[in-house]
Formats: structure tokens, sequence, C-alpha cells
């Protein structure tokens, strides 16, 4: 796969670099102590206790992962103008919820799954597409509370995902019948519904990840480091 990003990557941190932390730092005794934790021992292996180190270690290598991913997503994406161009039906996934019936929602869900199946790239629209149909399918399912029937309602097409967090419309609404239906018609689990919602928010707000070569189910793995890492350089993941 041809890379049609330019730039340079972001450079990896090294255990040197990172700042380190008061306790990994070594005690400081006074010359009169008795030292009794000097040949102290691990009970379990037997082996000195350099349980800071091991995490720091862990912590950088996790890091340098998720900076080479991150690198790749960047590198990866497709000028708009080479993109195939994308199904009529897609126009109207992000049609305002009050605008369809639940029937609608579902019949639009099963069509893009269907799509799926007979895609070879760019898939990522039809992702989004499906994470913006549960959204709204979701919502369906939501009893509001006092707040977010005064306020959600007008402007829902833009405050959708707001609409999702209130956690007062959470604890009144049974969230349940919503998950088990999506599980009979599409076989999505809740964990897969809720990446595929959070991946559909990450469009909205960040459009150029759409355009990137690398798989779904690659950049799922990242989504946690993703949410934050994009909004570091969101002046290049905003521009189309």
């Amino acid at each position: 796969m041809c890379c049609f990003y330019q730039g340079r990557p972001t450079p990896l941190p090294t255990l040197s670099s990172m700042p380190s932390s008061p306790s990994s730092q070594p005690p400081q005794h006074h010359p009169s102590q008795q030292l009794s934790t000097d040949n102290e021992e691990d009970s379990d292996n037997g082996m000195p206790q350099n349980r800071n180190d091991d995490i720091d270690l862990k912590k950088l290598k996790q890091i340098q992962q998720n900076e080479i991913f991150y690198n790749k997503l960047k590198m990866s994406i497709i000028p708009t103008d080479r993109l195939q161009s994308e199904p009529i039906a897609l126009s109207s996934v992000f049609e305002p919820p009050h605008n369809e019936s639940e029937m609608q929602i579902l019949n639009k869900l099963k069509e893009l799954n269907s799509m799926l199946n007979h895609r070879k790239s760019n898939t990522k629209i039809i992702y989004e597409g499906l994470g913006a149909q549960l959204s709204k399918f979701k919502y369906s399912h939501y009893v509001l509370c006092k707040k977010c029937k005064k306020c959600r309602k007008p402007d829902l097409q833009h405050n959708l995902f707001a609409a999702l967090k209130c956690q007062k419309c959470i604890k009144k609404s049974n969230l349940k019948p919503f998950f088990i239906t999506i599980t009979n018609i599409l076989g999505y689990g809740k964990t897969y519904v809720n990446c595929l919602i959070y991946f559909a928010k990450l469009c909205s707000e960040f459009p150029k990840i759409k355009n990137s070569s690398v798989p779904f189910s690659e950049i799922r793995k990242h989504m946690t480091f993703l949410s934050q890492r994009l909004k570091e350089d969101i002046d290049f993941w905003q521009q189309i």
C-alpha cells in the first residue's frame, strides 16, 4: 500500500526521557538507621524486587507501540479524490433521529452490515454509518432527564453523542432491550456496539480518520489512545 502522507513521523520516547516518579527513587536513610530491607527478596520467586522498573518498562513499551501505530495511521491517509465514491444509501445515515422510526433505523443497520461483506476498500465510512445509526437507536431507548428534555431535542443532530453520555438519563433508562435487539439482528455484542458508536464520534470530530487505509479491526485496538492523541494533532485530522 502506497503512503500518501508526507511528513516526519513522531519520534518514539525512550526510558530516559520519561519523568521518574517519586516512588521509583531510592529512599534516603539516616546513617544511624539499620537498612533491614537491603537484602529483601520477593517471597514468590526469590528475586530482588524491581517492580517500579518493570512498570516503567511496560509503560514505555506501550507508549512506543501506540506511537508506532499512530505514525502508521497518519501515513496511511488516502487523498479524498482517490477514494471510492460512496453508495447513495449512505447519504442519509446522519439524518436527525426524530425523522426516522426505529424500524427505519434497523433497516439501515441491516443494509450497512450487508455492505461490509461486499466492500473491499474504504470500509471506515460503513463503520461510521453503523456507529451513527446505533447511536440513534440507542438514544431512542433513553428516558430523558428534565435537563435533556429541554436542551437536547432542538439540536439533537449535533449533540447526540453528548446526550448519550448523560449519567442521569443512563440511570433512568433500561438499555438491555437495545443491546438484545442488536445482538439478535446483527450479532453484535455490547462491547462492539459501544466501540462502533465511539468510532462514529471520533469521525465526527476528526473526519480525516475515515481516509486511512488501516483496517478498522486494528484501529479499534487503539481507540482509547486515539481519543487523546488525535486532539494533539487536531489541525491535521480535521482537514478533509
